[in-house]
């Protein structure tokens, strides 16, 4: 057997070298991971971009009934979920509309998985926010992202916000557009 001077002195180096690998493995990993969620957020970006089928006529529904514009309904499910369902946000909130537990339990949905149910409720909370702010867009949007303590604490939209409102204006904008 030949005398290894390297493994003399660093007897461990195969340990550096599977950690190594394993290193270059997880960073491919999350290169994945993090090439998905920003396909995910593109997709949820889409200007314009429309409910699948048979979730229109749930929208045009609950404006109807709750007096909201539907294109600022469709508007605010496009930033929120992308209309994806079964989407789960990592604060809890779920569903279409993103309602988080509390707020799903007091405009009286008990499925928020359930398309009409979600879909209803986001429609029902966003027309309180607008009466809440005197129709104010912009603070009702921002009532609806961050909750309208946040938006009476800042007297207005809160900064941190302030992106949700602009995207779902020109979200809405877009959609109105087209609706003509």
């Amino acid at each position: 057997m030949l005398f290894d001077p390297v493994a003399s002195f660093w007897p461990d180096l195969s340990r550096f070298a599977a950690q190594k690998k394993e290193q270059e493995e997880v960073a491919v990993q999350m290169k994945a991971v993090k090439e998905n969620a920003a396909q995910k957020r593109a997709k949820h970006m889409k200007i314009g971009m429309r409910p699948p089928d048979g979730m229109e006529q749930i929208f045009k529904n609950a404006a109807r009934v709750y007096g909201v514009d539907v294109d600022l309904l469709k508007a605010v499910a496009i930033e929120e979920s992308g209309f994806d369902p079964t989407c789960t946000s990592s604060k809890g909130a779920m569903g279409v509309m993103q309602l988080l537990p509390g707020t799903a339990a007091d405009q009286g949905v008990t499925a928020p998985y359930d398309v009409a149910q979600n879909i209803y409720g986001g429609a029902r909370y966003l027309k309180e926010q607008l009466l809440r702010f005197n129709g104010d867009l912009a603070c009702a949007l921002a009532a609806y992202n961050a909750g309208p303590e946040a938006v009476v604490k800042y007297k207005g939209v809160p900064p941190y916000a302030e992106n949700y409102v602009r995207v779902v204006i020109a979200q809405y904008n877009a959609l109105k557009g087209e609706s003509r």
